[in-house]
């Protein structure tokens, strides 16, 4: 259902779901992490519905650390045997409140804008509406067990859609040579001022670095940054 850092140390990068019953996870040890017992990350499951009086296993079956020399070292993996009772009749919106909390965390801390890292006010707002929609299961003392579910999965697509929509890093090597410099800056003069409605914009727009269908003093001064000799 969701994957958290157990610590401040630690950022999780990357939750990769593309494969049917498997979750990859990346993440990035950012000073101070020791010990055999030290928690790394939380880890939050939720059985699937209408499973009862029976158990299963969750197990991590490949895991890889990185060295700040560059080293890998193959981890010692685990496995944790989970039974399932009967079915309560109550309804439980745990996981519902849980993903409405992750969700309103990541779209109180997007920013809206243009450069890398940014989001589209766009997808932002859309996020906004799903997750409202979510608050709207969770107050309702009528919903059933079912919709609770249901506002779960519509939450987590929501989550992963709208991390999908954030503005990533571009390469500002326009002229594929290798090196940024002046050169590279010069595409961008050359094109300043040309939007998606210019005759010639298919040839201009490799110099619309922040992808918002025109060419202007943010693009140059993305180029400018990325610039080191």
């Amino acid at each position: 259902m969701s994957a958290t850092s157990a610590t401040y140390n630690l950022e999780l990068i990357t939750e990769d779901k593309d494969t049917q019953g498997e979750i990859r996870l990346i993440s990035a040890n950012i000073g101070g992490i020791s010990g055999d017992s030290t928690p790394v990350l939380d880890l939050t499951f939720k059985v699937k519905s209408g499973v009862q009086n029976t158990s299963g296993a969750i197990a991590v079956t490949r895991a890889e650390l990185g060295t700040s020399e560059g080293a890998v070292i193959q981890a010692a993996t685990d496995r944790k045997v989970i039974s399932v009772g009967s079915i309560d009749v109550g309804v439980d919106k745990t996981s519902l409140n849980a993903a409405i909390t992750n969700a309103q965390n990541l779209y109180d801390a997007a920013v809206v804008g243009t450069l890398p890292g940014q989001y589209p006010q766009a997808a932002k707002d859309a996020f906004d509406i799903a997750i409202n929609a979510a608050k709207a299961v969770k107050d309702n003392s009528s919903a059933t067990q079912s919709q609770v579910d249901g506002a779960v999965t519509d939450l987590l697509r929501a989550v992963d859609t709208f991390k999908s929509a954030v503005i990533k890093e571009v390469s500002a090597d326009l002229n594929k040579d290798g090196v940024i410099n002046v050169g590279d800056l010069a595409i961008v003069a050359y094109h300043y001022g040309k939007n998606s409605n210019s005759p010639d914009w298919a040839k201009a727009k490799i110099a619309d670095l922040n992808g918002d269908q025109k060419i202007d003093i943010t693009d140059l001064a993305y180029v400018a940054t990325k610039i080191t000799d």
